[in-house]
């Protein structure tokens, strides 16, 4: 959603400030990690292009979550309790109950917050990405970080090249991150983590089209996304509950549905549009008031944390808005045995009175879990999986044997 609201004057100085403070940064080179963390990028990796010829089959499933975690930047952060929220929320990733193969925060912009939730998940996620694209000129950083208990091989951070809103989105250097994350020695996947345009009107509906369009030239360009199944992750900004324009007499499609289509283009040999998870998980899709108040990944109807009314409360449920998402792009083009399927998707409402906010942000988490790779050689494996260790602890013995 919108990131800031001050007064121009103020919010000049204190972002002056801020990008005076930021460190170069080279977009190929990791963001530096806690000092109990492992390297982002292993030193020598095996070739992106190819899977060792005796390995075992490609396959696990995979557990993902996308987060806006509402840390905004000093000093229009004054009453977000950025600190006890990147605490709390650190706890609730520590936890063996809660692990994920990848997680994508957006809106992690202050750099003090996200060093909290940083370190305090370094053990179980060793992998980190933080606070990208880096900040140019008076602009804050774009706030997109990836966590990941899996070697991060390579990435790669783009700024937009377009923003809309003089005194909210273009105060970030917003854009995606590009990661490739290896699994094991035959599975890795791509994602591709983002934080688009917010703001309703034309203006801002032609900004997050732009956007999507430097996405989907990367989707359509960049080697690994044809040799590896690939996610997008990330806060689009795109109400995702209604397909068709909810005016009477007009016919053109929704934002989310032409988003969908134009999508679909980024994948030339896919007979279908990319895979929207969560909506994959409840089909058949409704658009009725329960299944509504279940997908909506907004918690408050202002932009702050206290008060914050959940739109699924009383009168608030017109508010509703699914803005969050994990999309599938299936299997990759040069390895079509490489399938993908969703297996669950639910989201997270994320209530926690701890720092006195009522929840620990304004967005409500989504999470997915899908399986990945070549399933009539998998079955064996999945058995084994299921009834010795947890996907997650199959990994933990995959990566301390490479």
């Amino acid at each position: 959603m919108r990131i800031f609201a001050l007064s121009g004057s103020v919010m000049l100085a204190g972002l002056a400030l801020l990008g005076a403070l930021q460190t170069p940064h080279n977009p190929h080179i990791p963001a530096p990690s806690p000092p109990a963390a492992s390297p982002t990028t292993e030193a020598q990796p095996p070739p992106a292009d190819a899977a060792p010829a005796d390995a075992a089959p490609a396959y696990a499933k995979i557990r993902a979550l996308t987060y806006n975690i509402f840390m905004r930047p000093a000093p229009v952060n004054w009453r977000d309790r950025n600190a006890c929220r990147a605490q709390r929320i650190a706890d609730y990733f520590s936890d063996d109950a809660h692990a994920h193969d990848i997680i994508v925060l957006t809106e992690s912009f202050e750099p003090a917050s996200t060093q909290i939730l940083a370190r305090s998940t370094a053990q179980t996620y060793p992998h980190q990405i933080l606070s990208q694209p880096p900040a140019r000129g008076l602009s804050i950083n774009g706030g997109v970080s990836i966590l990941s208990p899996h070697a991060i091989e390579d990435w790669e951070a783009v700024a937009f090249e377009r923003c809309h809103g003089k005194w909210n989105d273009c105060l970030a250097t917003k854009g995606f991150v590009w990661a490739r994350i290896r699994v094991s020695k035959s599975l890795k996947f791509n994602v591709l983590a983002t934080h688009l345009n917010s703001g309703g009107g034309a203006g801002a509906r032609a900004t997050r089209r732009a956007q999507l369009a430097q996405i989907r030239a990367f989707l359509t360009t960049h080697p690994s996304i044809a040799r590896w199944p690939t996610l997008l992750m990330g806060d689009l900004n795109i109400n995702g509950l209604r397909w068709e324009e909810p005016t009477p007499g007009e016919d053109r499609l929704s934002e989310y549905a032409d988003a969908m289509l134009f999508l679909a283009g980024a994948c030339p040999h896919c007979d279908a549009l990319p895979v929207d998870t969560y909506r994959a998980a409840q089909a058949p899709w409704r658009y009725d008031e329960p299944q509504t108040r279940a997908a909506n990944t907004y918690n408050c109807v202002d932009e702050s944390l206290q008060p914050c009314k959940s739109p699924n409360a009383a009168e608030h449920w017109k508010r509703r808005l699914r803005l969050d998402y994990i999309l599938d792009f299936g299997a990759p083009r040069d390895a079509p045995a490489l399938e993908t399927r969703t297996l669950a998707s639910a989201t997270l409402e994320m209530a926690d009175d701890s720092c006195a906010t009522q929840y620990l942000s304004d967005h409500r988490a989504l999470e997915t879990t899908l399986e990945m790779g070549q399933f009539p050689l998998a079955n064996a494996q999945l058995d084994r999986q299921d009834t010795a260790q947890t996907p997650s602890e199959a990994s933990k013995d995959e990566k301390a044997s490479n």
